[in-house]
């Protein structure tokens, strides 16, 4: 992986595997975390990176909503608790020519300091040490970076111009269980079951399923253990319902610390939408956030449920959050890869 900085107006990463070269690009914010997981390779606590990027260990919450986005798009290479570069990852930060043109716009402590020379991420590594990186060069761009890798049989040269589009994203929030307004339970035989065994296989058949015609990408190159290891971890929960015995949709739950739950993610299979299960379906997801504690007794009391929404979810989305008692907490706007919709498999969809 390499971390472009050389570029302010063009903050990247570049994923390089066995099938080429995937480029992601960053917002300032991202840029910021992933800068400061590049120094501090033995990981941060979300306090340690609320220190890092905001100079106040307490702003976990803002730092939490940001990891978790950020992991949507590069869930193979990160990993948490503590949040860091995963195992076997190599990672690249490429800088800009002079020091000060380093995330310039940039007040996060982290990247002032590397600006004046005290902390600076500088050299190759892998993940399987603790410490700054050590080993590798640093390079004076991402074009020199990837000349070195020519043996990358698919890769993409780092010069190709990628379509962007602007997506803004919505952070919501509940904080006491009293916050939830539940719908009403749609007629009909619709049952929501939770799957109990920890099964890849069925997890992103239902991912692609629910988010394969509004761009669900992310998670489409996580391998097998990847999705095991989400799923295994305690306090991990995928709800699903079914319609006349048929899934419709689903709502996994995502454990974090000091009481927080996110709804990782929520939606219905379209054949499914438009038959008020929708709202049925996020009120019990969010009742089981609440009470996840009682199954998972190692688990803190629940304190806290969020979520994060976008403009690509569809245009009823946020106002089913918003009935249920959800509260807008962040908002902001970020440039996304244009990437097509590939639907539950390649050419479901199209003509």
């Amino acid at each position: 992986m390499v971390l472009d900085l050389s570029r302010p107006r063009a903050l990247a990463v570049h994923l390089v595997g066995p099938l080429g070269t995937l480029t992601q690009r960053l917002s300032p914010r991202h840029a910021e975390l992933l800068y400061a997981l590049a120094v501090h390779r033995e990981g941060r606590t979300a306090s340690e990176l609320a220190q890092d990027i905001f100079g106040d260990g307490t702003r976990t919450v803002t730092v939490r909503a940001e990891v978790s986005r950020l992991r949507r798009h590069l869930a193979e290479v990160l990993a948490h608790r503590p949040y860091r570069f995963g195992d076997g990852v190599e990672v690249e930060v490429v800088h800009p020519e002079h020091p000060a043109d380093l995330l310039p716009r940039s007040k996060a402590p982290v990247v002032t300091g590397a600006r004046r020379g005290r902390h600076r991420a500088d050299r190759g590594c892998t993940g399987t040490g603790p410490g700054v990186m050590g080993g590798g060069t640093v390079r004076a761009g991402a074009a020199a970076w990837l000349s070195d890798r020519h043996e990358q049989p698919h890769a993409a040269p780092a010069s190709e111009t990628m379509a962007t589009t602007e997506v803004t994203v919505w952070s919501l929030e509940q904080t006491s269980p009293a916050d939830l307004r539940p719908a009403a339970v749609p007629e009909g035989d619709l049952r929501i079951v939770r799957s109990e065994v920890p099964l890849p296989e069925f997890n992103r058949f239902l991912y692609t399923a629910v988010g394969g015609d509004i761009r669900w990408t992310d998670r489409l190159g996580m391998t097998y253990e990847q999705w095991r290891a989400e799923l295994e971890r305690p306090g991990s929960e995928t709800w699903v319902a079914y319609a006349n015995g048929t899934p419709a949709g689903y709502v996994q739950l995502d454990p974090q610390d000091d009481g927080a739950v996110e709804i990782l993610y929520f939606g219905l299979i379209p054949a499914f939408r438009g038959r008020r299960i929708g709202g049925h379906l996020l009120s019990y997801g969010v009742a089981r956030a609440w009470d996840l504690a009682e199954r998972w007794p190692d688990r803190p009391v629940t304190k806290r449920v969020w979520l994060h929404t976008c403009s690509k979810d569809g245009p009823y989305a946020m106002d089913n959050y918003l009935r249920r008692g959800f509260r807008l907490f962040d908002t902001k706007t970020e440039v996304e890869p244009d990437v097509a919709t590939p639907g539950p498999w390649p050419g479901a969809y199209g003509a």
